[in-house]
């Protein structure tokens, strides 16, 4: 049996530096330049239509592209959540029927090449991301295939069709990133466009190096008025210790992730301070259930009893984060408050593998897992093969970075894989497409595998709840997939962290992650100093 003891031991081992980021050109000394140190690569492209990017780098993307509406996700004293919809690139919609969204776009909006922004250009963006004629895959595309059409009804009116009613589809016109349609459709012209890329946004690539950094500078031309800082540098430095380094030797500003064990450092620091969201991102391990060995509910559901959720919490966490018993969680539409994770039983995950035709053990797996992306990303892996391993399942433990992760879940190509999402999503419609059906295998990879009857189920309580738009009936469906999800064991479901990020107080003054969506989805500027939270919203009234 795995004790505590185990796990504390396993708090020791030290993870090898991956990279320690590059030094980024340095901003003139009389203008005022902040370095944020991300956990995960935002460096992986510099064009959002070139390439499958994920989440880091479309935050850095964020800061010079913009997409039509956004949601403002901020933290309440007590630690609820509190969201609210705003425009940016659209000043308003209307749902002319449950199928057609009309909206209108913001007027004298200009790009940073000076070319005036216009509804040809969300067309020029819609077509490029679907159709892909350069090949490739887009993270785009998973905002807007929901959409059937796009079309142009005058210069500052666009319509998007669905094909049937969908409740969140609004929700994913706030990640489409629209881009100038001068960048073209020729080879050509998107490199010429990756050399100089442009966007709509408050500040201006200066210079960008694959896997390193960007560095930034606000654009005197945005339409509010220059954003602070003047420079704005975000690396990659993905070693938790490295990025504390940083931070306290003054060459970061604001870091992603600090180590548990970093965290009293951090605070008896004067000078430094801990913007802490509770309970914001969900960590599990998606179980590839379309294929054996876990196809069979019995085995996942060994595997959910083997496993010591809240030793993990108390010992490699150090108490900051919260079991949960599957992905939909309080605040999350369908959480309920009073479902328990599965209880530490590895008697009852030993029975559970002799049903299913492991008496004596022999179950073999492979754990994907990234190292150093997320906070004690490989402790955990590392914690929960010794878990397995005293039930009887042999796993190996497996290290990828998020690019090769996608690439592995897109093929099916996984046992265990690492699954992270956060509750800025509001429903969890769009987490159980990605972490719990994986549709993508079903839509993209042929041959993806065959889904199970009783996870079937789920898709089709699934299916249905895409259609409802009634808050209480959205409500009551999700609890019922909820209490499905959990006795059909869709994932290990482990618990929902902290997102801590630590900055030099003394330098930049108090600052506010302002969330969208998703953890990695915010600005990295004095957002709040440009648009208070309590200022008025003001929404174009659409015939």
């Amino acid at each position: 049996m795995v004790k505590k003891s185990c796990l504390l031991l396993l708090v020791g081992i030290m993870v090898s530096a991956l990279v320690g980021g590059c030094a980024a050109p340095t901003a003139p000394v009389e203008e005022e330049h902040w370095t944020v140190a991300m956990s995960k690569n935002p460096c992986r492209t510099v064009d959002p239509g070139t390439g499958y990017q994920g989440s880091c780098t479309h935050t850095a993307h964020l800061h010079v592209f913009e997409p039509l509406l956004a949601d403002e996700l901020t933290m309440k004293a007590e630690g609820t959540p509190t969201y609210r919809e705003v425009p940016v690139l659209a000043t308003g919609y209307k749902w002319v029927t449950p199928t057609l969204l009309r909206m209108k776009l913001r007027e004298g909006v200009k790009f940073q090449n000076g070319d005036d922004f216009t509804a040809e250009d969300v067309k020029y963006s819609y077509d490029y991301y679907l159709e892909m004629p350069l090949g490739g895959r887009y993270r785009q595309i998973s905002y807007i295939s929901y959409f059937s059409s796009c079309q142009i009804i005058d210069e500052y009116t666009i319509e998007f069709t669905l094909d049937e009613p969908f409740q969140d589809a609004i929700n994913y016109l706030k990640y489409f990133i629209v881009l100038p349609k001068s960048r073209g459709l020729t080879e050509e012209s998107v490199a010429a466009f990756k050399k100089n890329p442009v966007g709509t946004g408050p500040y201006r690539i200066r210079a960008f190096v694959v896997d390193q950094y960007w560095e930034l500078e606000a654009w005197d031309g945005y339409r509010n008025g220059t954003v602070r800082p003047k420079y704005l540098t975000i690396k990659y430095i993905p070693e938790p210790s490295a990025r504390l380094a940083a931070l306290m030797a003054g060459e970061a500003d604001i870091i992603e992730a600090p180590a548990p064990e970093h965290i009293a450092q951090i605070e008896a620091n004067p000078d430094l301070a801990i913007y802490t969201v509770k309970g914001e991102k969900s960590f599990c391990y998606n179980l590839q259930y379309y294929k054996p060995p876990f196809d069979d509910v019995r085995l996942r559901q060994a595997v959910n009893y083997a496993v010591d959720r809240q030793t993990i919490v108390d010992t490699l966490l150090e108490g900051k984060a919260i079991t949960i018993p599957t992905f939909i969680y309080p605040p999350m539409i369908g959480g309920i408050p009073d479902l328990k994770p599965y209880p530490y039983d590895p008697e009852k995950a030993k029975q559970l593998l002799a049903e299913a035709g492991y008496p004596s053990g022999g179950l073999e797996c492979e754990i994907q897992t990234t190292c150093g992306e997320h906070i004690k990303d490989l402790e955990v892996a590392q914690a929960v093969q010794a878990y397995l391993a005293d039930a009887g399942i042999k796993a190996s433990v497996k290290c990828v970075e998020s690019a090769e992760r996608y690439e592995h879940f897109y093929a099916g190509d996984f046992d265990m894989q690492i699954g992270i999402w956060g509750i800025g999503s509001h429903t969890p419609w769009k987490v159980m497409r990605w972490n719990i059906l994986y549709y993508e295998q079903l839509e993209n990879t042929p041959g993806g595998g065959v889904m199970p009857e009783d996870m079937g189920e789920i898709k089709a309580l699934w299916d249905e709840a895409g259609k409802i738009v009634d808050p209480a009936k959205q409500q009551a469906i999700f609890e019922k997939i909820n209490h499905k999800l959990y006795d059909y064991a869709g994932g290990l479901f482990l618990y929902a962290l902290n997102v801590d990020r630590a900055y030099n107080k003394a330098k930049i003054g108090e600052w506010e992650p302002v969330l969208s969506f998703y953890d990695l989805y915010l600005p990295y500027y004095d957002y709040r100093g440009k648009y208070p939270a309590d200022r008025e919203i003001e929404w174009e009234k659409v015939d």
